[in-house]
């Protein structure tokens, strides 16, 4: 496909291209599907108490892991990967808190305190706007301010967290450095390596043309760094709920990306 219809990725006619494009791929795709199936029917097996916060959570940002994970698919699908690769370093950073309430004593708390952190930065913030926007707001803006002072003589428990950090304590450094971190600026963020993925350029670096069409080139680094990316969640699951099921799962398919990574590089080598 040379240009893209006049509704962009919307259109229907995208359909025809993505069945070609999975079919060209279609060991990535057949590996991703068995596995998503497998991943969904963790969900319902989770063994929940309600006083049992930590694994509430861990359930919850596993539904989200998942969610992302297959929306990345769904983007790769459609060759818009620098969108599909921004879903999964998004994952990435699912398994990563995942990782802290798998292995690190009382993470939830540090999760609670950075969730507090957050709250009261917004508030904050909301109340300068307040009063930047109408001084007829002043009022809104103290009654708010006063509700945050309150709120934070109670004396409620705040901190960041230091992604960087958590990886290295959770044992994903590579999952960090080849994904998160390196994902940042290729495809999350608005950088000169990203803005590459839209201009052709032509001999001597010249720019020949602007691109804004699905791409097929990258389609199984996209998919890879996905799988790297959800199952490393996958497995922080198995260790929280103690299930040697998802570890023996999670070893399977990392085999097999294993396998059809070598295949790729194989063939980029010749």
């Amino acid at each position: 496909m040379s240009v893209l219809p006049k509704d962009g990725f919307l259109s229907t006619i995208l359909d025809e291209w993505s069945a070609e494009t999975k079919k060209s791929a279609q060991k990535w795709f057949s590996l991703i599907n068995e596995l998503n199936i497998a991943a969904v029917a963790v969900l319902p097996s989770l063994e929940l108490q309600r006083s049992a916060q930590k694994e509430i959570v861990a359930a919850a940002l596993y539904a989200r892991a998942l969610q992302t994970f297959e929306a990345s698919v769904l983007l790769t699908g459609r060759g818009m990967l620098a969108d599909s690769e921004t879903l999964a370093r998004s994952v990435a950073e699912t398994a990563f808190f995942l990782g802290g309430l798998a292995v690190i004593n009382n993470f939830l708390v540090r999760m609670a305190g950075a969730n507090n952190s957050h709250f009261f930065k917004l508030g904050y913030a909301s109340v300068e706007l307040l009063k930047r926007e109408n001084k007829s707001l002043n009022p809104d803006a103290a009654e708010l301010k006063q509700f945050l002072d309150e709120a934070k003589l109670q004396g409620y428990r705040e901190n960041n967290i230091n992604l960087n950090q958590l990886a290295k304590e959770v044992g994903m450094e590579a999952l960090y450095d080849t994904v998160y971190r390196q994902l940042s600026g290729n495809a999350a963020h608005p950088s000169v390596a990203s803005s590459e993925r839209h201009i052709m350029r032509g001999i001597g670096g010249n720019v020949e043309n602007l691109i804004f069409k699905p791409q097929r080139n990258g389609v199984e680094k996209a998919l890879s760094v996905a799988l790297f990316a959800f199952l490393s969640a996958l497995e922080a699951i198995g260790v929280i709920f103690k299930r040697a099921d998802i570890q023996t799962t999670v070893e399977l398919y990392n085999i097999r990306h294993q396998a059809l990574s070598n295949e790729l590089s194989s063939r980029a080598g010749q």
